[in-house]
């Protein structure tokens, strides 16, 4: 799979979670796993990728602001982004996985989150 490809979805995810400054997206992306030939992102690749990010998956990487310390978020467009969005999503996640194993011989799962509903 295409590093640029792992990129996207793996930002998704990172954004999805948390928003983060461009020096935090950067200093992720060295230590991601996804990342296997330790590119580093230029703030210019990282604004390309944004626009590709919109353009071709429909989510919205958009920034704060000064008051918000110009931290980048995730914003899905409800026109844009759909059930099968986020499928293509989750297969670009499989392949992405299917990838990383290629240069590992084992493979550590993280637990699946808990559900923090109480009855």
């Amino acid at each position: 799979m295409n590093n640029r490809v792992k990129f996207y979805s793996w930002l998704i995810a990172q954004l999805g979670r948390r928003r983060m400054t461009f020096a935090e997206i950067a200093d992720a992306w060295m230590d991601a796993t996804a990342n296997v030939y330790r590119e580093e992102l230029t703030l210019r690749s990282f604004h390309r990728y944004r626009n590709a990010i919109v353009s071709q998956l429909g989510f919205m990487v958009e920034c704060g602001g000064k008051a918000d310390g110009y931290r980048y978020y995730i914003r899905k467009d409800p026109v844009e982004c759909d059930e099968i969005t986020e499928w293509l999503l989750s297969s670009l996640r499989l392949a992405s996985l299917h990838d990383m194993l290629q240069y590992h011989n084992k493979v550590m799962l993280e637990a699946p989150p808990r559900n923090s509903y109480q009855k």
